[in-house]
């Protein structure tokens, strides 16, 4: 009876019926080396830990392109976003509790960086989202990088005051430190300059590369290119466009302690899934659903002269807030400063 409904639970849990008959049996060993050696010979990427944020999850077996929309707001053609930092504003976009993330894997195979489809869509106005990403399918990508940069020279920056880096489009960038006054005091900042115009500023190093990192937002073409970081890796599903199940830790930890017997191994694994499983939803949902506006009020603008005078310092102090947290002095002095 207990093996009937551990083999019901992994089911539920998506795993497919052949793959959960192995787990059980010991055929498909459930402890974390088990499985991310099997992921490795699968050709996922296993350095790089991937996020999906949307409304209630993963639906179904998996990704389907068929819930994409027609045309994507920030991109020549839509895709399923993935990212290494989850934000207020991408976790809680509208302000709901209850948000999720599901923490997957990306598979090295067909994987590309930046390439710029705009000149494409520009010259067929008639070609939408969907027939775009095909057409990027077809020339044998299944991800691209979408946002991210080159490593930046802490060493340079620290010995020159500056380092120049480019991004995923290949854009020229450089960080300058810094001092921002206000109110008879000084603040140090990290400055970000393109093509010689100033961006913004971040308080030091690691705030920037918090905000940007160096694998920031990946679209992916191909869906059968994710799998969920709690997968199976069952060999004989490879390929195949599922998540391939995504247990809870209590079920992992049972399958594993029943045909791998790897106890350690199997409770780090329950504390990060236990980690990652969830987003943390904000204290204050009004407040983060303000910055969400403000934050998506300022991609608006990008490029445009009202980015000049569009108060961009709030965000940041409002997400602060929103998460109950305390927002440092050059927050609130930026945030101060939009009124001024």
């Amino acid at each position: 009876m207990a093996t009937a409904r551990l083999l019901a639970q992994l089911i539920r849990q998506g795993f497919p019926e052949a793959t959960a008959k192995k787990i059980l049996s010991g055929e498909l060993p459930m402890d974390q080396a088990s499985r991310m050696a099997r992921a490795k010979e699968q050709g996922y990427d296993l350095d790089t830990d991937w996020v999906h944020v949307n409304r209630g999850g993963i639906v179904g077996e998996g990704f389907d392109d068929a819930r994409l929309p027609s045309r994507d707001p920030d991109a020549p053609f839509n895709a399923h976003w993935l990212t290494t930092k989850p934000t207020p504003s991408t976790a809680y976009r509208g302000g709901r509790d209850g948000d999720t993330y599901t923490p997957v894997y990306l598979s090295k195979e067909g994987h590309g960086q930046y390439r710029d489809a705009r000149p494409d869509m520009d010259a067929n106005p008639y070609l939408g989202g969907s027939d775009m990403r095909e057409a990027l399918k077809n020339e044998g990508h299944r991800s691209l990088l979408f946002e991210g940069r080159d490593p930046i020279d802490a060493a340079e920056l620290a010995e020159k005051g500056k380092t120049t880096f480019r991004n995923a489009r290949g854009r020229k960038s450089t960080l300058k430190n810094d001092v921002y006054r206000f109110g008879g005091e000084e603040y140090p900042t990290v400055d970000l300059y393109e093509g010689g115009e100033h961006i913004t500023g971040y308080e030091d190093l690691p705030d920037f590369e918090g905000a940007a990192p160096e694998k920031g937002t990946v679209a992916v073409l191909d869906p059968s290119a994710i799998r969920s970081r709690y997968a199976a890796f069952d060999p004989d599903n490879a390929g195949k466009n599922t998540m391939m199940g995504s247990a809870r830790p209590d079920m992992l930890a049972a399958t594993a302690s029943g045909t791998a017997g790897a106890t350690g191994l199997m409770a780090k694994l329950i504390k990060d899934s236990q980690d990652d499983s969830t987003v943390r939803a904000p204290k204050n949902p009004k407040t983060a659903m303000l910055a969400t506006l403000l934050r998506d009020g300022e991609r608006a603008v990008e490029g445009s002269p009202a980015e000049f005078v569009y108060p961009s310092g709030l965000a940041p102090w409002l997400e602060r807030l929103a998460y109950d947290e305390k927002p440092s002095k050059l927050e609130t002095a930026m945030a101060i400063a939009d009124f001024m």
